[in-house]
């Protein structure tokens, strides 16, 4: 995972969301349709943090598959801007909706 190398490389907090079992077949379908949910809900961490105190200038968006378009949803719902926004692409269904949030300290 992406968050693996991020913490080798740096000093970072690294948030994790794992949807997993909500994207399981016979419920991928429900997945994608709640994509929008997801994203809200990933927004609304992102605007705490940053009410917070923590700075949103440096924070990146990692998704994988379907937590790609998560990340691109998320921004929808944001009125500020994240640094990155990083989609990746698998045809295996093991890491299909791993998605990543990465904190530069």
């Amino acid at each position: 995972m992406f968050s693996s190398a991020y913490l080798r490389n740096g000093s970072y907090n690294v948030i994790v969301v794992d949807w997993t079992e909500l994207s399981r077949l016979p419920c991928y379908i429900a997945a994608v349709h709640n994509m929008k949910a997801v994203a809200k809900c990933v927004a609304e961490l992102f605007t705490f943090l940053r009410n917070s105190g923590v700075d949103v200038s440096k924070t990146i968006c990692v998704g994988h598959s379907l937590g790609a378009h998560v990340c691109g949803i998320t921004a929808n719902f944001l009125n500020f801007r994240m640094h990155k926004i990083i989609g990746r692409y698998l045809v295996d269904t093991v890491s299909m909706t791993f998605m990543t949030v990465i904190l530069k300290n």
